[in-house]
């Protein structure tokens, strides 16, 4: 796979202290995700300006016009509306309802993903957990991180699939 994700980020996130900042790194990651898929299939635009939309909402919405499921897309979304609840109506901490929320939105894609998912991450700062171990934070960067690898991935994900037809 062409894209991944900024680990370093990714571990941050599990471990900081403060949701805001957990929800600021899952959502930096989301707009990487968005704008790598957008740079390998938008050839509709000049090279230099793929991927180059403002808002995650605005490149998601290209996505969706360039042919990404909308369950694919869905994970983003809900991340980038959850986002905006703490940086447009002062929300501090992540919810139980905001973390199932946005599993479910990655189990539209691979139902598989739940309770016995694993996430373990080896090196100075490690982290290994089942889903249904984790706290409602870490649940959520759990969910976070699979949508934003389904977005990074689409495009060869798209192709394999092309190529089976």
């Amino acid at each position: 796979m062409s894209f991944e994700i900024d680990m370093k980020r990714l571990i941050s996130a599990l471990l900081t202290e403060d949701d805001i900042g957990t929800m600021l790194r899952c959502h930096y990651e989301a707009e990487r995700a968005a704008r790598h898929a957008l740079r390998l299939i938008d050839d509709s635009l000049p090279l230099a300006r793929r991927g180059m939309q403002k808002y995650l909402s605005q490149m998601l919405n290209r996505l969706e016009m360039l042919g990404v499921p909308p369950h694919f897309l869905a994970p983003l979304r809900t991340l980038n509306s959850h986002r905006n609840s703490f940086g447009h109506r002062g929300q501090e901490l992540i919810t139980d309802k905001q973390a199932s929320d946005l599993m479910n939105t990655v189990r539209r894609i691979t139902p598989g993903f739940g309770e016995h998912w694993r996430l373990t991450v080896h090196g100075k700062r490690a982290f290994d957990k089942t889903y249904g171990e984790a706290t409602t934070k870490e649940r959520y960067v759990m969910s976070a991180c699979t949508g934003v690898t389904f977005i990074g991935a689409f495009p060869e994900i798209a192709r394999v699939a092309a190529a089976k037809t």
